[in-house]
């Protein structure tokens, strides 16, 4: 009788694809590496928006995914929930300003799945 040893090598795997996430404008994913910045910005009613600085390359990109969606909405989304719905064709980069966060904490979060890093220093915020 045959007896099997069996590694399970999934695991890994499926912790690194849970953590993998995607980050979706008019119908075109972008990665981390396409997203030059993403921060949480307080608004004056005490809500929060996210701003996301796209790369160069991928400005064209969603450029491209808007024209093709028209004068219908376009969805923003990660991990396939909706952050936002706008027009198509008001959807220009490379600064997306994506409103509506509950305050800046969620905001802060969500910007950093976006990106996945940090936001870059601002020059003209004060150190404590």
């Amino acid at each position: 009788m045959r007896r099997w040893l069996v590694l399970c090598v999934a695991t890994p795997l499926l912790i690194a694809t849970a953590e993998a996430r995607q980050f979706v404008i008019a119908g075109v994913a972008f990665s981390e590496t396409e997203i030059v910045d993403a921060r949480g910005i307080p608004e004056l009613d005490g809500r929060a928006s996210i701003m996301v600085t796209l790369a160069d390359a991928a400005t064209t990109k969603l450029a491209e995914g808007a024209a093709k969606l028209g004068d219908s909405n376009a969805t923003v989304s990660l991990d396939g929930i909706v952050l936002a719905e706008a027009p198509a064709s008001a959807i220009a980069g490379p600064v997306i300003t994506i409103g509506g966060r509950p305050n800046i904490a969620d905001a802060e979060a969500i910007a950093l799945r976006i990106s996945g890093k940090p936001p870059i220093a601002d020059p003209l915020e004060e150190e404590p």
